[in-house]
């Protein structure tokens, strides 16, 4: 990019006033007028496309860092979003290839005899697969200070909810860990902050994408983040606890009060409040695609960004994988049900929105009057001389 001023004396691209390009246009004709014999350019000559590149007048361009393609001031090309994807190709395909990874390791799940050491291993390798994709896409797409503080926040708390829980009963219930999981950090198997990670960052984009469909941005946005990304940990967790208790990695102390499934119902509510809570505070870390236009909506499923398709993948292939295997391979229609409606509402919410849907009003331009519906006007102007009726 250019920063010095360009041929004419005009502000210096990337300047607010840079990208202006019918703004430097004039300018340009104007003194070309002076300069050149034969006066300025017609009119009529001029590109009819604002912004484009305009060689022979000296319209402000940016060069591209694809082998010096012009670009004008003002276009999204040429320039790298906010916390854009460090480490090039390689890094953009880890995310996809740790993705492949789940869906390879829990593919032979159902097919390995319950109890043995073979799901005690896939457990562990679908964790540390899916945890990889996370981190790896959280550093790709938003930067390695974000996915710093991210992994710092996520691993602790989750670390720390599950000692508390073991020592007092609370938030969860009572409950212990067995040997099956691997090497242990104060009772608390290693993977299990590290599946607190792992689902922690997609809950939280899934929680943000539902704030843009449902409440637009603002505090009441902030709100929907949190419920909606600590609903869907806590619907994840209705298929989880079930089958890792059928699979004998923890067991719960009876008569614990009501229960779902096997699985007490306080246990739930504690996953609901420290999800809730976890994806709230990690709405709060500075990130930096946060307001990128290219992060509002996208043109993928239902206005995804493409840049966080993995995430979105993945948390879909967990519910879909879950629901098929609890009724085909694991006999547990309970199961399917609770964690596919806990799960399921979420989703929905995140990915379409329905009739929930937050939608501007659109803008109208001064003195044009209301637009009139079957239902009455859509927008009245309370300064029009004479409203619709």
């Amino acid at each position: 990019m250019r920063l010095g001023p360009d041929s004419f004396g005009g502000p210096p691209a990337g300047s607010p006033s840079g990208g202006r390009a019918d703004h430097v246009q004039e300018n340009a004709d104007h003194v070309q007028e002076k300069r050149r014999p034969g006066g300025a350019r017609a009119a009529g000559d001029r590109h009819p496309d604002v912004g484009q590149a305009d060689a022979p007048t000296g319209r402000a361009t940016a060069t591209s860092s694809r082998r010096g393609r012009a670009t004008p001031m003002g276009s999204q090309r040429g320039r790298t979003m906010p916390g854009g994807p460090p480490g090039g190709r390689v890094a953009g395909a880890l995310p996809w290839l740790a993705a492949g990874a789940v869906v390879a390791v829990q593919i032979p799940y159902p097919l390995l005899a319950a109890g043995g050491t073979g799901r005690a291993w896939l457990t562990a390798a679908q964790v540390l697969a899916f945890f990889t994709a996370s981190v790896s896409h959280a550093a790709h797409r938003r930067g390695w200070g974000f996915t710093a503080r991210y992994l710092t926040l996520t691993i602790v708390l989750g670390l720390v909810a599950e000692v508390v829980g073991l020592r007092t009963g609370w938030p969860f219930g009572r409950y212990a860990y067995t040997n099956g999981l691997g090497p242990e950090i104060g009772g608390v198997p290693v993977i299990i902050p590290l599946a607190w990670s792992m689902m922690a960052y997609p809950a939280l984009l899934f929680g943000r994408h539902a704030a843009t469909t449902i409440r637009g941005p603002g505090p009441a946005g902030q709100a929907v983040t949190a419920l909606v990304g600590g609903t869907l940990l806590a619907g994840w967790d209705l298929f989880l606890d079930p089958r890792m208790v059928a699979e004998g990695f923890w067991a719960w102390a009876p008569s614990d009060g009501p229960g779902l499934n096997g699985i007490p119902l306080t246990n739930t509510a504690g996953w609901l409040v420290v999800g809730t809570v976890l994806v709230a505070v990690l709405d709060r870390l500075p990130d930096p695609t946060r307001g990128h236009a290219g992060n509002v909506a996208g043109d993928g499923v239902a206005g995804w960004p493409p840049g966080d398709r993995v995430p979105l993948c993945l948390v879909w292939w967990t519910y879909g994988s879950w629901l098929l295997a609890c009724v085909a391979f694991f006999g547990q229609p309970l199961v399917a049900l609770a964690g596919g409606i806990g799960m399921g509402l979420p989703l929905l919410l995140a990915t379409g929105g329905g009739p929930l849907r937050w939608r501007p009003l659109p803008a109208r331009r001064p003195g044009t009057r209301a637009r009139r519906t079957p239902h009455g006007p859509t927008d009245p102007d309370p300064t029009d001389p004479d409203p619709p009726r």
